[in-house]
C-alpha cells in the first residue's frame, strides 16, 4: 500500500528546489522536510523515461512536457500550462496499457516539483490522482506484479508521506516483490527461466530501473553498496552479466516479433549496470559490446565468456563474440519441444519452438525423459552442443547445435538412432519445423531447395543437406516454407530405425551471390559402400569455401568419406586449397 495520503499533500508546505534528497534522521529527532527535486533533475528524468517508451503518443507527451518544464520561469501562466499537461498525461496513462507505470512515474516527478515550486497553486488534486494510482499499484505489487515497482517507489519517496525520509509500505513492497522475483527466476549462472530472451531483457531492465529510481530519489541510496538484499543483489549482477549475451550490436535489444518491441533504453540500462557493477571481465564485455559497430576489432581474451551452458536451467547460449555483427543462438531445452532463437546482429531470424515428431510406422513416439547433454565442446572457432532424449520403442533423438564463428555458419541437425541396436523394417518418419518470427521474409530459390531469410535484405540461407539440391529431383520427404504455420518444415523418411536430418545455415551474405551447392557423399567401410542409415556424409560449398559434414548412425568405425579417414560419431571439417580436410569439430 502507498504510504502517501491526500491530506498530507495538502498540508505539506512548498520547499525550495534542492539537488540532494534529505537524509533520514535518528529516532526521536525532528523528521526532515520532504525532498523536492529540482527542475533540472525532473527534466532529465522525463527525457530518460521518454527513451523507454515504445508508443509514439507517449513519447510526444513526455517530450512536450519536458519542453514546457524547461521553459518554465515561475510565472503562473506557464505553470498552469504544465498542470494542464500533467492532467492530460494522467488521463493518457490510465489507458496506456503496459506503459502506464512509465507515464505515472513521469507525472510523479513533475507533480513533486510543482509542489515545491513558486505558484504551486492547487496541485493537491494532481497529487491525489498519483497517490490513488500508487495505492492500487502497491496492491498489485503484493500479488507479484513488478511492472509498477519503480513507480510505487518513486511516488512513496517524492510525494508527502507519513514519515518523510523513511521507506513507506509501498516502497517496502516494491523491493520485496522484485527480490522475490529475482529469487524465483534467476539461476545461479544468471540466466532467467522465461519463455524467450526478450522477456529476460525486459525483466532485468525492470529491476535495474528500480535501482536507478531509488538512487535518483535518495542520496543515501546512491552511497549504499547494495540496493537489494545481499543475496538478491548478487543474483541481479549475475543476471546483468548473463543478459549481456542476449543483446545485439551496441547493446540494442534484438528485434524479434515482440509487441510492443523492446526500446533501446532496455539495453542501455543493462550496459550501464554492467559497467558500474560488473566484474572486470563483465565490464570488458560491456565496453566491447557498446562499441561493437566499430571497425577496429579488439582482443576479447579477458572479456566475459560469450557462450553460456547452464545445464541446471537446461539452456545454452552460443555467441560468436562481442564485436561486429555477432551471431547468437539460444536453445532452451527444458520442455519436450525446445525453444530456439537464431539472431544475426540485431535481427532475429528464427524464434519459437523447434518442434519435432518421430513416427515408427504408424506410431508417434514421445520422449520418455528430459533432454540430457551428451556432448559439448568449444574452441576458438567452433562451439558444438549435442543433447539427447530417449524415445519410446528403443529409439533416441540426438539434437545437434553448432556455431562456426569465423565462417558465420550454423548447423541445426537431428539424428534418430536405434538405442536397442536391433534391425527393424519399420519405417521411421521424422518431421521438424524451424519457427520464423514476424517481419522475416522467406524466399525460395527458383530451381533449388535453398531458402533465404531476411527483411530488407537477405541475411541467412537455409539448406536441407539430406535432400537433393535441385527441386525436381525426387526425395524421400519434403522441405519448404509453410506460411500458415509460420515455420520452415522438414520431413524425412527412412526404411529402418535410423536417419540424419541436417539443416545448414549460411549467415555470410557476401557468399550468397557466389556458387552455392551441396551434395550427399558416399561413405565406405573396408571398401564397402554404406547405406545412408548407417552413416551420412555431405559436402557444402559456398564460393571457394567448402565444408565436410559426417555423422555415423550405427557405431564409430574407421570409415572413409571424400578421401578422409574417420573413426568418430561426428565431424565437421573445412577443405583447404590442397583438398585436405581440417578439423573444426569432432566427437
Amino acid at each position: 500500500m502507498s504510504s502517501v495520503t491526500t491530506e498530507a499533500s495538502e498540508a505539506a508546505p512548498p520547499t525550495a528546489d534542492q539537488d540532494e534528497p534529505a537524509e533520514p534522521t535518528a529516532p526521536g529527532q525532528r523528521p526532515p522536510r520532504l525532498w523536492r527535486p529540482s527542475k533540472a533533475v525532473v527534466y532529465q528524468q522525463l527525457k530518460a523515461l521518454a527513451t523507454e517508451s515504445t508508443r509514439a503518443a507517449s513519447r510526444r507527451s513526455l517530450t512536450r512536457l519536458s519542453r514546457q518544464l524547461q521553459a518554465a520561469t515561475g510565472t503562473a501562466k506557464r505553470l498552469h500550462r504544465i498542470d494542464t499537461s500533467i492532467e492530460a498525461l494522467l488521463a493518457t496513462a490510465s489507458e496506456a496499457g503496459a506503459e502506464s507505470p512509465l507515464l505515472f512515474e513521469a507525472a510523479t516527478w513533475v507533480v513533486a516539483w510543482r509542489q515545491g515550486s513558486k505558484h504551486a497553486g492547487s496541485t493537491a488534486s494532481l497529487a491525489a490522482a498519483v497517490v490513488a494510482e500508487a495505492t492500487a499499484a502497491g496492491e498489485r505489487l503484493a500479488e507479484g506484479d513488478t511492472s509498477r515497482a519503480a513507480f510505487v517507489l518513486t511516488a512513496n519517496r517524492l510525494l508527502p508521506v507519513e514519515r518523510p525520509g523513511r521507506p513507506g509500505p509501498g516502497e517496502t513492497l516494491a523491493w520485496a516483490a522484485c527480490e522475490a522475483e529475482i529469487e524465483k527466476l534467476v539461476t545461479p549462472s544468471g540466466f532467467l527461466t522465461l519463455d524467450h530472451s526478450a522477456a529476460a531483457v525486459r525483466r532485468v531492465a525492470r529491476w535495474t530501473h528500480l535501482r536507478e529510481a531509488a538512487k535518483a530519489t535518495s542520496k543515501a541510496a546512491r552511497k549504499a553498496k547494495h540496493a537489494f538484499s545481499r543475496k538478491a543483489e548478487k543474483r541481479w549482477k549475475q543476471a546483468v552479466a548473463a543478459t549481456l549475451r542476449l543483446l545485439g550490436p551496441g547493446g540494442e535489444p534484438v528485434a524479434g516479433g515482440e509487441t510492443p518491441p523492446l526500446p533501446a533504453a532496455c539495453g542501455d540500462s543493462i550496459l550501464r549496470a554492467a559497467l558500474q557493477h560488473g566484474s572486470r571481465d563483465v565490464r570488458k564485455a560491456a565496453r566491447l559490446l557498446r562499441h561493437a559497430p566499430a571497425k577496429q576489432l579488439k582482443r576479447e581474451d579477458d572479456a566475459l565468456e560469450a557462450n553460456l551452458d547452464d545445464r541446471q536451467a537446461a539452456v545454452a547460449v552460443l555467441r560468436s563474440g562481442w564485436q561486429g555483427r555477432p551471431l547468437r543462438v539460444v536453445l532452451d531445452y527444458r520442455l519436450e519441444q525446445p525453444h530456439l532463437e537464431v539472431a544475426a546482429g540485431s535481427r532475429m531470424l528464427l524464434q519459437g519452438p523447434w518442434q519435432w515428431e518421430v513416427r515408427l510406422g504408424e506410431r508417434s513416439l514421445a520422449a520418455e525423459g528430459p533432454w540430457q547433454v551428451t556432448h559439448a565442446e568449444e574452441d576458438d572457432d567452433v562451439t558444438l552442443l549435442v543433447i539427447a532424449a530417449t524415445l519410446a520403442g528403443g529409439l533416441r533423438l540426438e539434437r545437434h547445435l553448432l556455431l562456426g564463428r569465423e565462417d558465420r555458419v550454423i548447423l541445426l541437425a537431428d539424428a534418430v538412432v536405434d538405442a536397442s541396436a536391433e534391425e527393424s523394417p519399420a519405417e521411421v518418419t521424422y518431421r521438424s519445423s524451424l519457427p520464423i518470427p514476424p517481419g522475416v521474409d522467406v524466399t525460395a530459390a527458383d530451381e533449388t531447395r535453398e531458402l533465404t531469410l531476411g527483411s530488407s535484405k537477405p541475411q541467412a540461407m537455409l539448406m536441407p543437406l539430406a535432400m537433393p539440391e535441385w527441386s525436381v529431383a525426387p526425395a524421400a520427404g519434403s522441405w519448404g516454407w509453410q506460411a500458415d504455420a509460420d515455420a520452415v518444415q522438414l520431413e524425412q523418411r527412412s526404411p529402418v530405425r535410423r536417419l540424419f536430418a541436417p539443416v545448414w545455415l549460411d549467415l555470410a551474405p557476401k557468399r550468397f551471390n557466389t556458387q552455392v551447392t551441396w551434395r550427399q557423399l558416399t561413405v565406405a567401410d573396408t571398401r564397402v559402400i554404406l547405406r545412408p542409415e548407417q552413416a551420412a556424409g555431405f559436402r557444402i560449398q559456398a564460393g571457394l569455401t567448402q565444408w565436410l559434414l559426417y555423422r555415423a548412425l550405427d557405431e564409430p568405425r574407421n570409415r572413409t568419406v571424400l578421401g578422409c579417414n574417420l573413426s568418430s560419431f561426428f565431424r565437421l571439417g573445412k577443405l583447404d586449397d590442397d583438398g585436405l580436410v581440417s578439423q573444426m569439430a569432432e566427437w
